[in-house]
């Protein structure tokens, strides 16, 4: 899971804020954020949430919808 991470935060540079949580270390956030099964990727912007992924992730996926909320 972090190789797609590290993917995005090296395609996108600092257009994009990458982070990562410890569902064992952080399980209020998990909480919160509803976080049903692992690994699973949240897209946030500006604030709200616009897409989740869970399971077996698709990098294009992921890509294709960070591309979408950039500017051109």
């Amino acid at each position: 899971m972090s190789g797609l991470l590290y993917q995005v935060r090296e395609l996108f540079g600092e257009e994009v804020i990458v982070c990562r949580a410890d569902v064992a270390r952080t399980p209020d956030t998990v909480a919160e954020q509803g976080i049903r099964g692992i690994p699973t990727i949240q897209v946030h912007h500006r604030g709200r949430r616009v897409a989740s992924y869970t399971g077996q992730i698709k990098p294009p996926d992921v890509v294709e919808t960070v591309e979408a909320i950039l500017p051109q």
